[in-house]
């Protein structure tokens, strides 16, 4: 809101506004006083104001950081990128760059051209090559991220053809080489994909590529790679700066001239001063004295730190030319605050004296901070200013230290039927996902009268609800809400989610019994203000006579929390536990039974593995619309559209027939938009009926994370019996299952644990199973739900054993593979090998009835290789190795690309994505600043694939099996690699650290640089030094 004055001196200082004037894909956009809110972002204008819904909201938080030991470390996603097109009048040059728009303010595109993937396209709509080759080489699934993709490798195009020192490309190939083509896109974040087809897609356009080493894709068949059958790249085709918006600029510059001293208002409350005086002039005035200040650059600073602030004012530093000067002399080089990362490192390669290798050096550390989309408007004397204020790990501050650079600072005080089957066929609409034309649940235009939500949730893991209030300092928010248990109108029920376990509520009340619950629903007039009210709600609590909350699985088991599995679910006991241990030579114990300690031989061991967020690119979303008679329209980004229509019904205390869920496409689930997208739809709906006007929710990345759960945490106990030649002879396991507060399907999660803990022939096998009922978030199927952590389970038994045996782990796996015999008794469903060897008749006599074609045994192998450094603990995976039997493939294109996109989530779930809560069980790690899922950088360097048919069969649909899931099992090599990697580095320095041998240790999951770097023994680097010195 523009601050207000009666004074005349307030009046005399405030600036004459003027237009905001520039271009989105060549149509002229004029923003006058008042049009917009100065926060708004370019991806909130774009995807409000304009039909260019390419762009998607994927964090909101656009960073991309890499600490010193080179680890990469991503924050922002990369689907909101667009191109920002710049025109220097006294040249006549224009410049590209690929730019986040969730963080780019609209105000501050004075006279520049926008670009998003709709823009790519031809005037007759035609696709460029960016969008062809990326779908054709099957890089887009759930096709959320591919526009950002798009306008990721157009940048670096457009970028690559503006660079008169490269040589003219090959025809239909681009100036862009093979790595650099790879480096466009490696800020991009992808769950779905694995990157391979992305990188393929990419490399393409790079003159210095084999075409035969790219992989598969819909333009040639094996061994008849050529350019020729690629679709043709046109230099002079991204990008062209609109004539009008050139001749605008000339004309400005001459007003600009005649009257140096004005000060620069664009639109509402957006003042852009030319100088320093102007900015002192500016800030000093009457106008600014109640206001709230916001200065910036590139607005990036935002996507690190989450404000729940609405300012007053915008004051953009862009123009003032003192601060976007760089001097060069025989001195050094001066860099003004608000010059661009990418330009500073431009300035630092330049020079070719002896004196410049220092520069280099700093330009090469620079590159790692951020990605190009961010460093391409985030400024250095921005990044400088957070690490002062806001202790932000700066890597430029450190570097620039280390090269004892100094800072200036000014400081100013101011206020066919099977035709296609088996074929890799391009994805149905892959082509619109890649222009940003595929419709997403966003994407919808928003009704008339629209209202907006977000949650307000709980902070305390178990406390009575005594009240919730609006902050009433916000004194923008006049139109504005609280749903909650009380507006659920008679008939109707608390109920946000059902699974055939149960209900679950919608809103905590009156005991809210983890943090993160549901309590309300802030409804404002933009989601903007819902969320800052949101997270500015006050919530009044109280604990008198509750018991301290239950947060892990120890307190569970203490005071005897569980939820009841049904008998049903359990899987059978195989043999006679007592006698296996009996016949074996040596045996490990559970930590967690009393043995006596007869047992010269005894070890004591514990798994526990902690959670993983889903972290779908499109977060939860829903669209309710009243309609007649009572009636309800849902648009859901839902995995359980029908789910969601009962839910919706029962809450509203309606008919089924009243409620119309509709979801036409995902942007990402993983099982997270399953049970935990109900809640929002059906928060949505009880919203809209009350107030009788449309209501839409998008959740902020952190709300998400927060609520939605994920991945479930466990505690497994162990005691494993095996002869000296490594045959295990017997197994017991004691599972333990952290749910949370709620049912959801946790009562499934044994059975698969335990299936998959069976790929082994364990001799005697039998188990205990708890779900723990604990005081935290809600934990949800997650891709392999049981089935990753039984896996990784089973191999870690089997790399114990080695280490008790001292022998290689591999060859206690063979050792311990299935006969036909074993699997009969581990796997009975598995009928007809079992009639085979009983010698019943198979033939069929009178009639068949199918049996369920949901049944069958996954094969998959997979090798890794990995690289550690033993001073930082830094993790390469060198190479992985998989071949997976996904029977005959429906479309291989989508299997291998299953394949590829499960394994790297499974390397997330290993190596990087630590999921971290407080003492009262909230998360932390709640953004992409703090959780780190893979990225370009982290996959194999070498990754291949094969997927074995292994023959018809009528059982399964058109012969076919699963690739979604299972695939993801199989990263548990590349934990596997690490340990081994460390055992080796372990014994090669002596390792004589207390509590564990050199040859056996404890490795946490995931396997973070710090863990490893511990685990080696050199995580002091003085004792390390120590040690070389005294070897001499």
């Amino acid at each position: 809101m523009a601050a207000s004055s009666s004074s005349s001196a307030a009046a005399a200082a405030a600036p004459e506004p003027t237009a905001v004037v520039f271009a989105v894909n060549g149509e002229r956009v004029e923003l006058r006083d008042g049009d917009v809110d100065p926060g708004a972002t370019l991806l909130e204008f774009l995807r409000t104001r304009t039909r260019f819904t390419g762009p998607k909201l994927g964090c909101g938080e656009g960073t991309r950081h890499q600490f010193l030991l080179l680890l990469p470390l991503l924050g922002g996603c990369g689907a909101c990128v667009v191109l920002l097109s710049t025109y220097d009048a006294a040249t006549g040059a224009v410049t590209h760059a690929a730019a986040s728009s969730c963080l780019t303010l609209v105000h501050g595109l004075h006279h520049r051209a926008v670009t998003t993937t709709e823009g790519l396209k031809s005037r007759g709509g035609g696709l460029h090559a960016v969008h062809e080759r990326l779908a054709g080489f099957h890089a887009s699934q759930c096709g959320f991220c591919t526009p950002g993709v798009c306008m990721s490798l157009a940048a670096a195009l457009a970028g690559a053809e503006k660079d008169g020192t490269r040589p003219g490309p090959r025809d239909g190939f681009s100036r862009l080489t093979a790595a650099e083509a790879e480096r466009a896109v490696a800020g991009n974040l992808c769950r779905c994909t694995g990157y391979r087809p992305i990188a393929d897609a990419c490399k393409s356009f790079a003159a210095d590529v084999d075409l035969e080493d790219l992989g598969l894709n819909s333009f040639w068949r094996k061994g008849e790679a050529s350019v020729s059958k690629l679709p043709r790249y046109n230099e002079g085709s991204i990008g062209a700066f609109p004539e009008f918006l050139k001749a605008e600029i000339r004309a400005s510059l001459g007003i600009d001239r005649s009257t140096p001293a004005a000060l620069v208002r664009n639109g509402s409350n957006w003042y852009r001063p030319r100088s320093v005086e102007e900015y002192y002039k500016l800030v000093g005035s009457e106008l600014f004295s109640q206001s709230k200040i916001k200065v910036v650059v590139g607005n990036t600073a935002s996507g690190v730190y989450r404000e729940a602030e609405l300012y007053d004012s915008y004051i953009d530093l862009k123009g003032i030319p003192e601060l976007n000067s760089v001097k060069k002399d025989a001195k050094g080089i001066k860099i003004g605050a608000a010059v661009s990362i990418s330009r500073a490192i431009e300035i630092l390669r330049e020079g070719d004296s002896c004196k410049d290798v220092v520069f280099s050096k700093i330009a090469d550390h620079m590159e790692k901070v951020a990605s190009g989309f961010v460093r391409n408007t985030a400024s250095v004397g921005g990044n400088l200013i957070m690490a002062q204020r806001d202790q932000f790990a700066s890597d430029i501050a450190t570097i620039l230290l280390a090269a004892g650079s100094s800072i200036c600072i000014q400081i100013v005080v101011i206020n066919k039927d099977y035709l296609p089957v088996g074929i890799p066929a391009k994805k149905v609409g892959a082509e619109l996902q890649a222009s940003g034309e595929a419709v997403f649940v966003d994407d919808i235009p928003s009704p008339k009268d629209c209202l907006y939500g977000a949650f307000i949730y709980s902070t305390k893991p178990l406390a009575h609800v005594k009240g919730i209030e609006l902050d009433p300092s916000l004194k923008q928010l006049k139109n504005t809400t609280v749903v909650t248990v009380n507006d659920i109108r008679e008939g109707g029920d608390n109920v946000g989610a059902s699974t055939v376990f149960g209900l679950e509520p919608l809103f905590g009340d009156p005991l809210t019994q983890c943090a993160g619950e549901p309590l309300g629903v802030v409804i404002a007039e933009t989601q903007r203000l819902a969320n800052v009210a949101a997270k500015r709600a006050v919530i009044s609590y109280s604990t008198e006579n509750l018991d301290t909350p239950i947060l892990s699985i120890e307190d569970a088991v203490r005071r005897c929390s569980y939820f009841e599995t049904p008998p049903f679910l359990l899987p059978q006991k195989i043999g006679d536990f007592s006698k296996g241990m009996a016949e074996a030579d040596q045996k490990i114990f559970s930590a967690e039974v009393q043995f006596l300690q007869r047992f010269a031989d005894q070890h004591l061991l514990q798994v526990k593995l902690n959670s993983q967020y889903f972290f779908y690119m499109e977060t939860q979303t829903a669209l309710a619309i009243p309609d007649e008679d009572n009636c309800m329209v849902v648009y859901s980004s839902s995995q359980c559209p029908e789910t969601a229509q009962t839910v919706i019904a029962k809450c509203l205390g309606l008919p089924c027939h009243n409620v119309r869920v509709i979801t036409r496409r995902v942007g990402g689930g993983f099982g997270g938009k399953a049970v935990r997208s109900l809640p929002v739809a059906t928060a949505c709906a009880l919203a809209a009926f009350k107030l009788h006007r449309p209501v839409r929710m998008y959740l902020d990345r952190k709300t998400d994370m927060i609520m939605t759960g994920g991945r479930h945490p466990m505690k497994i106990c162990y005691s494993v019996g095996f002869k000296s030649d490594g045959k295990i002879t017997a197994l017991h396991v004691d599972l333990f299952i952290n749910a949370g507060m709620t049912k959801d399907v946790s009562p499934a999660i044994p059975h698969n644990f335990i299936e998959m803990l069976k790929k082994y022939n364990w001799g005697a096998f039998s188990y205990d199973a708890k779900v723990c009922k604990t005081n935290i978030a809600t934990r949800s199927a997650m891709r392999g739900p049981g089935e990753v952590q039984g896996s990784y389970v089973a191999e870690a038994i089997i790399e114990h054993v080695a280490s008790a045996l001292s022998t290689d782990a591999n060859l206690i796996r063979r050792r311990n593979l299935h006969t036909v015999e074993s699997l009969a008794l581990f796997h009975s469903e598995c009928a007809e090998d079992n009639a085979q060897m009983t010698g019943v008749d198979l033939s069929a006599r009178e009639y068949y009835v199918p049996g369920p074609s949901g049944t069958y045994l996954n094969y998959g192998a997979a090798a890794s290789e990995v690289e550690i450094d033993l001073l930082t603990g830094t993790t390469t995976v060198l190479r992985s190795d998989l071949i997976y039997d996904c029977g005959q493939s429906l479309n291989p294109a989508v299997d291998l690309g299953q394949v590829e996109g499960a394994f790297v989530q499974g390397i997330g779930y290993f190596m990087n994505e630590e999921y971290v809560t407080n003492p009262d069980g909230l998360l932390v790690s709640d953004g992409t600043w703090t959780y780190k899922i893979p990225t370009l950088d982290t996959i194999p360097k070498q990754f291949n694939i094969e997927l074995l048919n292994s023959g018809f069969h009528k059982k399964r649909v058109l012969s076919s099996k699963a690739s979604g899931e299972p695939p993801l099992v199989l990263a548990a090599s590349v934990h596997c690699a690490i340990r081994e990697a460390i055992r080796a580095a372990r014994k090669e320095i002596h390792f004589s650290g207390s509590g564990s041998s050199p040859s056996h240790f404890d490795l946490e999951v995931p396997a973070i640089m710090p863990v490893v770097k511990e685990l080696c023994g050199l995580d002091n680097v003085e004792r390390y030094l120590e040690g070389l010195m005294s070897s001499k």
